[in-house]
């Protein structure tokens, strides 16, 4: 990866594709076959609510990998009290 994470990577997507109709008209599925904001297909708003959901799944990661750094943290300092 570029090191950046997708929280500093989704806004500058998310600006591009909602501010940029020609760049939205531009993309292409993988291959190439079709165009994926064209008429009839993916909407702006499917993206925005696609988005959505990201969003929350990786709040929603945060959120537990945070929690279990914390039962590990506290796990290692009882650990260090038992052995003393």
């Amino acid at each position: 990866m570029l090191g950046l994470s997708l929280g500093t990577l989704g806004p500058l997507v998310e600006d591009a594709l909602a501010d940029d109709q020609s760049l939205r008209e531009k993309l292409t599925v993988p291959d190439g076959e079709r165009r994926i904001f064209a008429e009839g297909r993916t909407t702006l708003a499917q993206l925005n609510g696609l988005r959505q959901e990201l969003d929350g799944l990786l709040a929603e990661i945060g959120a537990g990998l945070r929690r279990q750094a914390r039962e590990i943290s506290q796990a290692r300092v009882q650990h260090m009290v038992a052995t003393l």
